[in-house]
């Protein structure tokens, strides 16, 4: 058997997803975070539980999971305000590579393969 290629083990492609460090050090995890729309829509959705329920349990479940929502609401709306206010800056400070970087490579052959 050839080292790294059983299931599991970092050098294999089929790493476990109970491994977050590995797969996220191969770029194959990424967090998703509820937008705002979703949290709020279950928010409202969590009210109508908590208000039409006739069974207590299921009133005092429903108002904590909205309370919940309205709390990753609140996440959400600063997560994707940061995210706008990151793309604007990134957009007005838009910076082009200095042509001199391309004197400096190691390569002595850099940039003369059309030459």
């Amino acid at each position: 058997m050839v080292a790294g290629s059983h299931i599991g083990s970092a050098g294999s492609p089929y790493v476990k997803a109970a491994d977050p460090v590995v797969a996220q050090r191969r770029g194959k995890l990424s967090p998703m975070y509820p937008s705002v729309t979703l949290c709020r829509a279950q928010e409202a959705i969590q009210l109508d539980r908590a208000r039409d329920s006739t069974l207590e349990n299921v009133r005092a479940i429903a108002a904590k999971a909205a309370k919940s929502w309205g709390i990753e609401a609140v996440a959400a709306e600063a997560r994707e305000a940061r995210g706008e206010r990151v793309r604007l800056h990134r957009l007005a400070h838009f910076v082009l590579p200095c042509p001199i970087d391309s004197l400096l490579s190691e390569n002595p052959d850099r940039g003369l393969a059309n030459a």
